[in-house]
C-alpha cells in the first residue's frame, strides 16, 4: 500500500513540477529558506511512513515557491530537532528573505492537515500567518500542498477586485478540475494583472495549449473570470521520410511517442532526442532529425520526422601528442573509447564515436598518469577530425607528461591522540612501500586514516595530506596532516521503508545504537547483517550533522523483499528423480523477523514432511529458539529408512559474531531391505531403533549476503552425542568442523573466489551403536560433483555395496560470476575433492576423488536454483564420466 501511495506522490509531484514556470513578479529573486515538514500526531511505523511522504511534499513544495519566482533555500534534516528560534537564525544565516516552516498532523479521522507560515526575516516584509490545507487521504497530500504554498505566498503579490467564479473554456483533453487546482486565481480570493499573467503562464507551460487568454466580467459578488484556450492537437499518425538504414517500424520502437498523445514541444523534443541517439549508437554520429506537424481533421495532427541519416563513420585512429614515457598502444589500453574491430565490434560496440566517453577518457588518462609518479600530468580535450576519405574519425588527445615523482619521506603530523603510535599507524600505510608515488595509493591511505579515526568516534577527522619538497633524485615527500576534532555520538537513529519489519527487528541487527560514539566498521558491519538476515534487497545507512555538534542522525534506509512463499508443483533432482512439492515459508512472520514453514515432498526416492518454527529472539533478548516435527522416507541403493521424529534447539551469541546452539533430535527409525541386499553388514542394520542425540555447534558467519555471498565466511564446529542416556537405541560420538571463505575480485563487481572444507568424523561408543543412516556417504551436488549422489563411500569387501565409514574431507574451490546480476543469474566453474575412510583409515589426499565443471545459479523467486555439470576425474567402474545436477537451495 505504502509502495502505491509513495508511486502516486512522485507521479503527483511531477505533474507540479510540469506545471510550474517562473513569474516575473516585483518579489522574484526573493530568497525564501524551506525547512523540511515536521511531522505530528503519529509514532513508529506510520511515522517513518509519513516522514518518507514529506520528502516528495518538499520537492513539490520547492517547485510551488520556484514558480511565483521565489529562490528556495532547503534546509538539511537537522533542523527538525531546533527550536524555532534557533531555525529562523540558520535561516538568516543562509541569507534569507523569509522563512517557510511547513508541517504535517495525522488527525484522528485519519485525515491530513499541511500547515505552514512564511515568516519574515527582514526589515518591511510581511508574513502569511499560519494557513492550512486538509487532504483526506496520502495520495492528495502533493494538491494540498501546492495550494498551501499559494496560500502563504498570496498576500505578497497585491490586492484586487474578489473572484465570484473562475471557468475554463476550449479544454476537451484536460482535466479542467485539475487545471483550476493549479490556479493562483481562485473562487474567494483577489483578482488582479500580476496573478492573471502568472496563471496564463502557468497554463502555457502544461504544454498541452497553443493559446490561452483570460476575459472578466464584472458580475455580483466580485468578477467572474473565464480562462479560453486553444489546445494543441492529438498525435493522428506518425510518419518517417528519408530513412533508409532502418525501416519504420524500427523507428517506431525507439522514438517513445504513440497517436493520441498530445503533440506538446517537450515531447517532440524528447521524440527527436532518442532518434539521434538511436542513430548514433549505430554508428550515425551525423544524423539530422527535424519534425512537421501537419494539422488534420478532429484536432488530429499527423507528425512527419524527416531524418538525413548521414554517413555510417567509426572511429578510424586514436593517437596521442605530447606522450614520451608510455606508448600510444598502452595509452589506448586505459580508455574506453575504441578503433572499429574488423571482426568483433559487431560483439562489442568498439568504432563508436561517443563523446561523453571522450570527455571521460581524457581524466581516466590523468588517472593512470598520477598512478604512476606522474602528478603533474594533463591530458586535454581530444580532437576529433573527419578521416580524408570521409568514412570515419581520427582522434587525437594532446598529453603533458612532466616530471615522475618517486615516494619520498611519509610522515604524520598534526593533533594525534595520546594512544597513537606513529610508527605502527605508518607501517600500516601502503604508501611507503610505492616506488613511484601514486596518488590513488596516498588517497586510500588517508581513507584508511579517517575511518581508524571515525571508528575512534571522531567521526567529523579532517586528513589533509600536503606534499613537501623534491629531492635531487625526484623524491616527493608528503605529511599527512591529522585533525581528529571532537568525539561524536550517535543522536537519532530512525529506520524508513519497512512496511512490514519491526523497527526493532532491524535495530537488533544494528551494532550501533543511539548515544554509542560514531564508528564507520560498525556501521559497515550492520550493513551486512541486515543483507544477512534475507530481509532486505537493499539497505542505505546514511549520517548526517545533527543541530549538536557533538552528535550526528542516522538513517537506515531499507527495501524489503518479499520473505513469504507458497509453493506448489513438480521438479525432479538427479538423487530424488520426479518428485511432487509443496511448500508454506515465512521467513518474518508479522515483522517479527520469526521463520515458520512447512514442506511436503511426495514421489521419488525421498519422500518428506517436514514443519518448522524459530524464534531468533526470545523474550526481545538474542536468544534463538525453535523447533521441528518430520517424517521421512529415504531410499538408498540397498536399502530404505523411514523416521519420524522432531528436534527442539537453542542459540545464544557468544562473543563478536561467534554463536553457540544446543540441539536435541529423537527420531525413530526403521530400516528395510530394499530387495537386493547381500552384504552381511547390512542386513544387521535390518530392523527399528531409536536414535537420540544432542549437538552442541559453534558457529560463525560474516558473510555479506546469505544466497550468493562475494565476501566473508562461514564457519562451524560442532559436537554430536547420542546415548542410551538420552533414551536411544544408538552410541557414538561425532566431531565436524566446516570453513567457507569468499573472497571478492575487486577490479570485476559480483565476481568472487569461494574455498570451503568440512572435515568429520564419528566414533562408535558402544557394540552396534552406529547405524548405517549416521555413517559419511557422500557426492551428488552439495559434495563433490559430477559423482552419483552417496556414491563416494567405503565399499564391502565381498559384495562391492555402500556401507559408509567413519572419516570424511570434503574440499570445493568455485569462481562465481554474475551474467545477469539484476535479474539474479549467476555463473560458476567448480572444482572439488574428497573422500570417505574407515575408522582405522587415515586421512590422505592421494586417493581422493576429484571433479570439475560448471553451472548456473538464479536467485529466483521460489527460492536460489542450480543446475550444474560435473566431470568425474576418478568414477568408479561402470560409473559415467559426468552428470548434470539440479537443486534447489543455498550450496553452504
Amino acid at each position: 500500500m505504502i509502495k502505491s501511495t509513495l508511486l502516486k506522490v512522485a507521479l503527483l509531484a511531477a505533474l507540479a513540477l510540469v506545471i510550474q514556470v517562473p513569474t516575473a513578479m516585483a518579489q522574484q529573486g526573493q530568497k525564501v529558506a524551506v525547512s523540511p515538514y515536521r511531522i505530528f500526531g503519529v509514532t513508529g511505523t506510520q511515522l517513518e511512513q509519513l516522514d518518507n511522504l514529506s520528502r516528495g511534499l518538499l520537492d513539490v513544495t520547492v517547485n510551488g515557491l520556484t514558480t511565483q519566482g521565489f529562490v528556495p533555500l532547503s534546509m538539511g534534516n537537522q533542523v527538525l530537532n531546533m527550536s524555532d528560534q534557533a531555525v529562523i537564525a540558520q535561516a538568516r544565516q543562509l541569507g534569507a528573505d523569509f522563512l517557510l516552516l511547513p508541517s504535517m498532523t495525522r488527525e484522528s479521522s485519519g485525515s491530513l492537515t499541511l500547515t505552514a507560515e512564511l515568516i519574515p526575516l527582514a526589515p518591511g516584509l510581511k508574513g502569511s500567518g499560519s494557513m492550512s490545507a486538509q487532504a483526506s487521504s496520502a495520495e492528495n497530500l502533493p494538491p494540498a500542498a501546492e495550494r498551501l504554498v499559494l496560500m502563504t505566498t498570496d498576500h505578497l503579490f497585491g490586492g484586487g477586485a474578489r473572484v465570484a467564479s473562475v471557468q475554463i473554456t476550449g479544454s476537451a483533453m484536460a482535466d479542467n478540475q485539475a487545471i483550476l487546482n493549479s490556479l493562483r486565481i481562485r473562487v474567494g480570493g483577489t483578482y488582479n494583472e500580476a496573478k492573471a499573467a502568472s496563471d496564463i503562464r502557468r497554463l502555457y507551460s502544461m504544454g498541452y495549449f497553443e493559446n490561452v487568454s483570460v476575459e472578466t466580467t464584472d458580475v455580483a459578488g466580485g468578477k467572474a473570470v473565464r480562462f479560453i484556450v486553444t489546445e494543441r492537437p492529438q498525435i493522428g499518425a506518425i510518419t518517417f521520410q528519408g530513412n533508409k538504414k532502418y525501416d519504420n517500424e524500427d523507428l517506431m520502437d525507439e522514438v517513445g511517442i504513440k497517436p493520441m498523445d498530445v503533440a506538446t514541444d517537450q515531447l517532440m523534443t524528447t521524440a527527436v532526442s532518442n532518434l539521434t541517439r538511436f542513430y548514433n549508437d549505430k554508428g550515425y554520429p551525423n544524423v539530422a532529425i527535424s519534425y512537421e506537424i501537419k494539422p488534420g481533421t478532429d484536432n488530429r495532427a499527423q507528425v512527419i520526422f524527416t531524418i538525413n541519416e548521414g554517413g555510417r563513420m567509426f572511429i578510424r585512429s586514436i593517437t596521442f601528442e605530447g606522450n614520451e614515457f608510455y606508448s600510444d598502444r598502452k595509452l589506448r589500453g586505459q580508455i574506453q573509447s575504441k578503433t572499429r574491430g574488423a571482426f568483433t565490434s559487431w560483439l562489442t560496440g568498439s568504432g563508436k564515436l561517443d563523446r561523453e566517453k571522450l570527455a571521460n577518457d581524457s581524466r581516466v588518462l590523468e588517472q593512470f598518469y598520477a598512478k604512476n609518479g606522474f602528478l603533474q600530468a594533463r591530458v586535454g580535450d581530444p580532437d576529433v577530425n573527419t578521416s580524408e576519405d570521409g568514412d570515419g574519425f581520427d582522434i587525437v588527445f594532446p598529453v603533458f607528461e612532466g616530471p615522475r615523482f618517486k615516494v619520498g619521506e611519509v610522515k604524520l603530523d598534526g593533533d594525534l591522540l595520546e594512544d597513537d603510535d606513529p610508527v605502527k599507524m605508518l607501517k600500516k600505510l601502503d604508501l611507503p612501500d610505492e616506488k613511484w608515488f601514486n596518488n590513488e595509493v596516498l588517497q586510500n591511505d588517508v581513507n584508511a586514516l579517517k575511518d581508524y579515526y571515525a571508528d575512534k568516534g571522531y567521526a567529523y577527522n579532517v586528513i589533509e595530506p600536503q606534499y613537501g619538497e623534491v629531492d635531487a633524485d625526484g623524491r616527493l615527500s608528503v605529511t599527512i596532516n591529522i585533525m581528529p576534532r571532537h568525539l561524536v555520538y550517535y543522536n537519532r537513529i530512525t529506520i524508513v521503508g519497512n512496511d512490514k519489519t519491526r523497527d526493532k527487528v532491524i535495530r537488533r541487527h544494528l551494532d550501533v545504537a543511539e548515544g554509542d560514539l560514531t564508528t564507520s566498521t560498525k556501521i559497515k558491519n550492520s550493513q551486512m547483517n541486515l543483507m544477512r538476515s534475507g530481509f532486505f534487497e537493499d539497505i542505505n545507512i546514511v549520517t548526517s550533522p545533527s543541530d549538536d555538534p557533538e552528535a550526528m542522525d542516522m538513517r537506515v534506509e531499507v527495501k524489503e523483499r518479499p520473505t513469504g512463499s507458497f509453493q506448489i508443483g513438480a521438479g525432479y533432482s538427479n538423487y530424488n528423480g520426479i518428485f511432487g512439492v509443496m511448500k508454506i515459508t515465512q521467513d518474518n512472520l508479522f515483522g517479527y523477523g520469526r521463520r515458520i514453514a512447512f514442506e511436503a515432498n511426495v514421489g521419488g526416492s525421498n519422500n518428506y514432511f517436514d514443519l518448522s518454527f524459530t524464534d531468533p529472539w526470545v523474550a526481545d533478548i538474542p536468544l534463538m529458539m525453535g523447533f521441528n516435527i518430520f517424517k521421512y522416507r529415504n531410499e538408498y541403493d540397498y536399502f530404505d529408512k523411514d523416521s519420524i521424529g522432531g528436534s527442539i534447539k537453542a542459540g545464544y551469541p557468544i562473543f563478536e559474531r561467534f554463536y553457540l546452539t544446543g540441539t536435541y533430535s529423537w527420531e525413530k527409525v526403521e530400516i528395510e531391505d530394499a530387495g537386493y541386499l547381500f552384504s552381511a553388514y547390512l542386513r544387521s542394520m535390518m530392523g527399528g531403533s531409536i536414535n537420540s542425540t544432542f549437538t552442541l555447534s559453534l558457529l560463525r558467519d560474516t558473510r555479506n549476503h546469505y544466497f550468493q555471498p562475494t565476501a566473508g565466511s562461514s564457519a562451524r564446529a560442532s559436537y554430536t552425542v547420542a546415548s542410551s542416556l538420552f533414551g536411544g537405541d544408538t552410541a557414538f560420538n561425532r566431531v565436524e568442523l566446516e570453513y567457507a571463505h569468499w573472497i571478492p575480485i575487486t577490479p570485476l563487481p559480483g565476481w568472487a573466489l569461494m574455498g570451503h572444507g568440512e572435515i568429520g568424523w564419528t566414533k562408535e561408543t558402544s557394540r552396534g551403536g552406529l547405524p548405517i543412516y549416521e555413517k559419511y556417504m557422500i557426492g551428488g551436488i552439495n559434495s563433490v560433483r559430477g559423482y552419483d549422489w552417496y556414491q563416494i563411500s567405503p565399499k564391502d569387501p565381498y559384495t562391492g555395496e555402500n556401507i559408509g565409514g567413519e572419516k570424511m574431507l570434503v574440499f570445493n574451490f568455485e569462481l562465481t560470476f554474475p551474467l545477469l546480476r539484476d535479474q539474479g543469474l549467476f555463473g560458476v566453474f567448480f572444482y572439488d575433492m574428497g573422500n570417505v575412510w574407515h575408522e582405522n583409515d587415515p586421512y590422505t589426499f592421494g586417493d581422493m576423488k576429484r571433479s570439475y565443471g560448471a553451472g548456473l545459479r538464479y536467485l529466483s523467486p521460489m527460492g536460489p536454483l542450480r543446475i550444474e555439470y560435473g566431470r568425474a576425474m576418478d568414477p568408479d567402474p561402470g560409473e559415467p564420466n559426468g552428470r548434470w545436477e539440479f537443486t534447489m537451495g543455498a550450496m553452504f
